[in-house]
């Protein structure tokens, strides 16, 4: 098992301590347990904006980022649903810069309005790249608007319009930052060649200022009056070749079902050996590619299986593939060697992503949010081998079932296609 130190500071902040031998660098990882699903109505992206926010400069740091290189060290963050994330690695003769860098800009943030307008082009520009300029850069779009009631589920983290960026001020993002940025609503990971010894006082020394706080949400609970089942939706693009997406709803990581599903994700559609795979695109030719995932948040989320049709290739013939494939797993479950060999892949996914130490400070910090840092290791560890045949046929059964499935079609408007209307 990974081996770790777990700590609370009296305002709150939760902290992870993971030693590694024989590495010069350090790996700090700072969660916020917010993402896209706490932007507050008419205010879609701005958890996105934040972070843009965060690199502008905090109050003893005029240049996030040059600070950070002077030390020799590199940073990043993203925004997710369900929580956004810091990294940096540096020299470790440079661990408590770090936290002095780190702890700055979330006790100590100045947001200004002339960063602000510098970040909304960068934004600007970054949504009309990936909405407008890339080739199926809004399908997630459409498919979150589908499969979901509740306006807070039903866009990507960026955003649902331009005019949300837009219309975002100052105000708006201090509000953000007041509410959901406090060291209550954070988990801090570090890894490297250190010790708890060495690093508990200074984690006390920079972050410990402050009192605990709670966190005000407009988020309603993911139930399943929020989810829609059973719908398709029909769009038309300037892309290439029609694309068909099927999408479930599937539960949390907590639910028993969940790694069964992950799965039947690598069984359907995870690399040339895949079932769908080998029919649609080898055998057939019907399909450039097929894919399958699950998207997971902390809440609950999607499982989807998606395929590029070849020129002249209907849906209808796609989607018989697609749905025999799954009523053979509802009706047959799947054979022990291909489970053993699904299983193995995931387990080798795992290690893989393990073995990046900002991606094992991710999962630390994750399994903290699900009630156990190790979560991760104790599912694929321990859990995955005993993972029964029968238990996949049942999560194919109880959540891909065919009155259930969300559909959406991406109809390429160039000749040559079949569009589905």
């Amino acid at each position: 098992m990974i081996s770790y130190h777990a700590f609370q500071l009296k305002n709150g902040l939760q902290v992870i301590v993971h030693p590694v031998d024989n590495t010069e660098m350090v790996f700090l990882d700072l969660m916020y347990k917010v993402g896209s699903f706490d932007d507050p109505p008419q205010q879609r992206g701005i958890a996105h904006f934040y972070e843009h926010m965060m690199f502008s400069g905090s109050t003893h740091i005029p240049d996030y980022p040059k600070a950070t290189q002077d030390m020799g060290g590199k940073s990043n963050a993203y925004t997710a649903f369900d929580r956004t994330v810091y990294m940096m690695s540096l020299p470790k003769e440079n661990l408590e810069a770090a936290f002095w860098l780190e702890s700055d800009r979330l006790l100590f943030p100045q947001m200004k309005s002339d960063k602000l307008e510098v970040q909304r082009k960068v934004i600007l520009e970054e949504f009309k790249q990936i909405r407008h300029s890339r080739p199926y850069g809004d399908i997630f779009d459409h498919l979150l608007d589908l499969s979901y009631v509740d306006p807070c589920y039903t866009y990507s983290v960026i955003g649902k319009e331009l005019s949300d960026i837009e219309n975002i001020t100052l105000e708006d993002i201090n509000a953000f930052g007041q509410n959901f940025y406090t060291p209550t609503n954070a988990v801090l990971v570090i890894s490297g060649d250190i010790s708890p010894a060495e690093v508990e006082p200074m984690v006390e020394k920079w972050f410990g200022e402050g009192k605990p706080s709670t966190v005000q949400r407009t988020r309603p609970p993911l139930r399943d009056e929020t989810k829609r089942k059973g719908v398709e939706k029909s769009v038309d693009a300037d892309v290439p070749a029609n694309s068909l997406t099927y999408a479930y709803h599937i539960p949390s990581q907590l639910d028993k079902a969940h790694l069964p599903l992950a799965l039947i994700t690598t069984l359907l559609g995870q690399g040339a050996s895949s079932n769908l795979h080998r029919v649609l695109v080898d055998e057939k030719g019907w399909a450039g590619n097929v894919m399958s995932a699950c998207i997971d948040t902390f809440y609950g989320g999607l499982l989807l299986i998606q395929a590029r049709l070849q020129e002249g290739v209907s849906y209808e013939e796609v989607e018989q593939v697609i749905q025999q494939e799954i009523t053979t797993l509802q009706k047959e479950g799947i054979r022990e060697e291909a489970l053993e060999k699904i299983k193995n892949r995931q387990e080798n996914q795992f290690d893989l992503y393990k073995n990046n130490l900002h991606g094992l400070n991710s999962m630390l910090a994750s399994g903290h949010y699900l009630g156990d840092p190790l979560f991760s290791e104790k599912m694929f560890k321990e859990k995955l081998p005993t993972i029964t045949s029968k238990e996949v046929q049942a999560a194919a059964s109880d959540f891909l079932a065919s009155k259930d499935v969300i559909k959406l079609y991406y109809n390429s408007r160039r000749k040559g296609t079949d569009k589905k209307e």
